[in-house]
């Protein structure tokens, strides 16, 4: 969206217009510094001869912490449902948005304690699986011995539970990341109505 119109003021202010056709469902992208947010943020004012302007996003690098805290809301601590939903010097929309944060965090959280679970499994079992090698290697000399064949099936039950194990975990990893990509989007999305 190109500038048409900048405006500087004796106090050091200045005021940048930017003016441009969108046409259909196309999204337009203006770049600055994330030292710039606050003041966007306060003065950003956009216009639609329709009337329809459906969302305005930023994907901030900042945690979520910080960025709450500058909209007077703190987190520190264990920040939990029952705090938040029962606070009445928090307004009805900042507790709502806080709740929703607050219950996608609790989700991410749960999901990454579980791919830490799987990781922990896969980790014993490869553990188990290097013993057990070591062992198939000892009685290889010896491949037709029961010692062997009983050791040699236990490789390969252990290799299918690393696999199934390591299907589990990539399906985790995935729910991690897709929740954490929510919860980033949730907490920057601007919804102009």
């Amino acid at each position: 969206m190109p500038v048409v119109r900048v405006k500087a003021f004796n106090s050091g202010v200045a005021y940048f217009e930017h003016a441009g056709k969108v046409t259909g469902d196309a999204t337009v992208l203006l770049k600055f510094k994330p030292e710039q947010i606050n003041d966007l943020l306060k003065s950003l004012v956009v216009t639609d001869p329709s009337g329809e302007v459906t969302g305005i996003s930023y994907a901030s690098q900042e945690p979520l912490s910080r960025a709450l805290k500058s909209f007077g809301v703190d987190i520190s601590g264990e920040p939990t449902l029952k705090r938040y939903s029962s606070d009445k010097t928090i307004s009805p929309k900042v507790r709502e948005a806080l709740t929703e944060a607050i219950k996608r965090r609790n989700a991410l959280a749960q999901a990454e304690a579980e791919q830490r679970e799987l990781q922990r499994r896969i980790s014993r079992l490869q553990r188990d699986q290097g013993v057990v090698r070591a062992n198939v290697t000892a009685l290889s000399r010896n491949p037709t011995s029961a010692s062997y064949k009983r050791f040699e099936k236990k490789l390969l039950e252990i290799q299918d539970k690393i696999d199934a194990l390591q299907a589990r975990l990539e399906e985790a990893q995935a729910k991690v990341q897709s929740l954490r990509k929510g919860l980033e989007d949730y907490l920057v999305k601007l919804t102009l109505k």
